[in-house]
């Protein structure tokens, strides 16, 4: 995993949001998000920021976490190499449940998948 973007935003108690980004913290603070040598670039935008504040209550904070998971890109490349294309990655929430992930399976492979439970 490799960190890209950090951002932490916060609403004061009057629903003011605040918005940091790592490269405003000071130096010291930037070292403890950032690992030695490596810089995080700025990907998220203004409106990102608003839809993520307009979701915080008042008087809370959030942390902001873009990332890229490293070992897709060696799976692309196989992919490729194997004369295929990736057409879609999709990320399951962790609280996502069989009903949240049915509409990502055929019929045939839920099937499947209900007969080797038993």
């Amino acid at each position: 995993m490799r960190l890209v973007d950090i951002v932490f935003i916060a609403k004061d108690e009057d629903g003011n949001p605040t918005a940091i980004e790592l490269n405003d913290l000071d130096p010291e603070m930037y070292a403890m998000f950032v690992p030695i040598g490596e810089h995080v670039t700025s990907l998220f935008t203004t409106d990102d920021l608003q839809i993520a504040a307009s979701k915080l209550p008042d008087n809370s904070a959030a942390m902001l976490l873009l990332w890229e998971n490293l070992w897709t890109a060696n799976l692309r490349q196989a992919i490729q190499d194997a004369g295929g294309q990736l057409v879609e990655r999709v990320q399951i929430d962790l609280g996502a449940d069989a009903e949240d992930a049915n509409h990502l399976i055929t019929p045939e492979e839920r099937y499947r998948i209900a007969m080797a439970r038993q």
